[in-house]
C-alpha cells in the first residue's frame, strides 16, 4: 500500500497479487473488497498478466487509516478458499 497526495486530498493506492495454488501469478481472477477507515466503498477488478490488481480509494482530507479488505475471489475453474490466503487486508495511516 501506498499514500498519494492530491488536489483533492490524500488517496490510498493498493496492489493485490493473486497466486494459485502452485504459487504462479493468477491472471483474469475477479478480485471484490472494500475499503473501510477514512473512506468506505467496495471495489471489483480483474488481475493482469500478472496476477495484479491495483485499486485506489477515494480522496480524503482527512487524517486516518485506509484500510483495504478482499472479500472474495472468482475464476474459472478453481474454488476460492479464504484459509489459504496469505493476507486478505492491510492499513495504512496518513
Amino acid at each position: 500500500m501506498s499514500l498519494i497526495p492530491g488536489g483533492r486530498g490524500t488517496f490510498a493506492q493498493a496492489v493485490i497479487t493473486v497466486y494459485d495454488g502452485s504459487g504462479a501469478p493468477r491472471p483474469n481472477v475477479n478480485v471484490t473488497g472494500n475499503w473501510s477507515g477514512l473512506t468506505n466503498s467496495n471495489f471489483q477488478g480483474a488481475t493482469n498478466a500478472s496476477g495484479q490488481l491495483v485499486i485506489i480509494s477515494s480522496a480524503t482530507k482527512k487524517s486516518g487509516t485506509f484500510t483495504i479488505n478482499v472479500t472474495n475471489l472468482l475464476a474459472s475453474g478453481y474454488t476460492y478458499n479464504p484459509s489459504l490466503n496469505v493476507v486478505t487486508n492491510a492499513s495504512i495511516s496518513n
